[in-house]
């Protein structure tokens, strides 16, 4: 498979389920930047509609303030933590 094909095939058909929590995220960006930089790779196009969705999926999960949570940096939430800072 060509990385074409497999980077297609990320986010629709394939998930990925980081085992590593202090890892699993960039620390020198938001939760919502790398949030968003995902859902624009899977076809969401506006800003906007990434953001809304990222919320969405942050409140279907149970996550407390899911659009204050957007805003925060990894190192600002602590481990099994449901609430920004």
């Amino acid at each position: 498979m060509t990385a074409r094909t497999r980077r297609s095939l990320l986010g629709r058909d394939i998930g990925f389920i980081p085992q590593e929590p202090m890892s699993a995220l960039n620390p020198s960006l938001t939760i919502g930047h790398q949030i968003c930089h995902h859902l624009a790779r899977i076809g969401l196009r506006t800003a906007k509609v990434r953001r809304d969705r990222a919320v969405e999926l942050f409140a279907e999960v149970g996550l407390d303030r899911p659009q204050a949570l957007l805003d925060n940096y990894p190192h600002q939430l602590s481990g099994g933590c449901c609430s920004g800072s």
